[in-house]
């Protein structure tokens, strides 16, 4: 597979944007919440797993009908990869 440098540069920013957003997203759902450290680390986790999967999951199938939903993502399209042995 031949990567380009713009190539990698929007996998890394489509993979990072929802992270963040995620983990954003769990610190607004337990905003309020009186939670011990633990608790509140492992809390953290999970909001910030859900929150992310579902964030893209949600613009990547908007993003399938308005192609301008890829934004959110941070980048509106998706990265090209070329079969490495010509498939």
């Amino acid at each position: 597979m031949t990567e380009t440098v713009g190539d990698v540069l929007k996998a890394l920013v489509r993979t990072v944007v929802p992270a963040v957003v995620g983990l954003v997203l769990s610190y607004l759902a337990q905003a309020g919440l009186q939670l011990d450290a633990a608790t509140a680390e492992s809390v953290t986790l999970l909001f910030a797993t859900i929150f992310t999967a579902s964030y893209y999951a949600l613009v990547r199938a908007l993003s399938q009908r308005w192609a301008w939903f890829g934004w959110l993502l941070g980048y509106p399209t998706n990265p090209t990869y070329e079969p490495r042995h010509g498939e």
